[in-house]
């Protein structure tokens, strides 16, 4: 008689039902969810610029909409996307008009199926009166969210990101990345 063993089954984390920096695999999260504040609206800091946000993927998804929090005041274009680690572009929008004040405004996109790894929502905004909804890190982890990076002169969105650390502090817009059920 071969002896008992055991083998605890495996687990694993499913993914939220949206990926952004505000989820379980964003950056304000890994920062520390529980200081965050929301300002309900503030223009994007500079014409034209992108904002790379860093998300964890565990379990690999598929993408099926990309989305952003528009603030109360809506104005020129925006574009969303996708980069892997190497910050190659995957999938954009495209320039879309930013459309309703003070809701979420969703783009459908090609599904972009996600591997486990590390990967960056981007968004990009050709001016600065539109406002878009933010999270805000506050102490004691410090002004600036974790592993963030921006670009000057992003507008529409790059092939390949070229994207320094991010400087303009306290401004983390709320993307999101609209999953589908999670493959295993």
């Amino acid at each position: 008689m071969s002896p008992v063993t055991y083998a605890p089954a495996p687990t694993y984390r499913p993914l939220s039902p949206t990926l952004g920096p505000h989820s379980l695999e964003g950056s304000l999260t890994q920062a520390g969810g529980n200081n965050l504040s929301f300002n309900a609206s503030a223009v994007w800091p500079s014409a034209n610029m992108a904002i790379y946000q860093p998300v964890i993927v565990h379990v690999s998804t598929t993408v099926l909409q990309l989305a952003w929090a528009n603030g109360a005041t809506v104005s020129g274009n925006v574009d969303v996307g996708v980069y892997d680690s190497a910050f190659t572009r995957l999938v954009s929008s495209g320039s879309t008009a930013q459309s309703g004040t003070s809701v979420p405004q969703f783009v459908n996109i090609t599904d972009l199926y996600l591997a486990v790894g590390t990967y960056y929502l981007a968004l990009a905004c050709d001016n600065t009166t539109a406002t878009f909804v933010r999270r805000t890190p506050t102490a004691p982890f410090g002004r600036t969210p974790m592993g963030n990076f921006e670009q000057a002169s992003a507008f529409a969105l790059p092939a390949t990101g070229t994207p320094v650390v991010f400087t303009t502090s306290n401004f983390t817009p709320m993307v999101s990345a609209i999953l589908t059920a999670n493959v295993v």
